[in-house]
């Protein structure tokens, strides 16, 4: 595997890779550092806040936040991921301020019954 150089590193033919390089969690390493198809592991926060471990590699062939992707869920409170949900009175059953999507969550339908629906 080729080592990072000034010219062959994670962020010179990803410029938005720099943006998201968490800049506390991954201790001294800088992205310039890092070979585009390094095996390791560091640390990326998104434009929404959203925090994640990924390998390099897989931030070079284009993949991004799993949260905004719907890929992970998140402990974000339950207004932050829907309002909507919020709003219906369906947050009142989870006796938390925080969800997981793929946890079993309360939702109702049309005709206001109060549904469960586990993951």
């Amino acid at each position: 595997m080729r080592r990072a150089t000034k010219s062959y590193n994670l962020v010179n033919g990803n410029p938005d890779l720099r943006k998201e390089w968490h800049p506390t969690r991954n201790g001294s390493v800088k992205p310039e550092e890092v070979a585009p198809f390094s095996s390791s592991k560091f640390w990326w926060i998104c434009e929404k806040g959203h925090e994640w471990e990924a390998r390099a590699y897989n931030r070079t062939r284009g993949q991004g936040c799993p949260f905004c992707a719907g890929k992970r869920s998140s402990d974000l409170p339950l207004r932050e991921w829907s309002p909507r949900m919020e709003r219906s009175g369906s947050a009142r059953h989870s006796g938390k301020s925080g969800i997981l999507l793929r946890a079993m969550s309360w939702s109702r339908c049309l005709t206001r019954h109060g549904l469960t629906s586990p993951s």
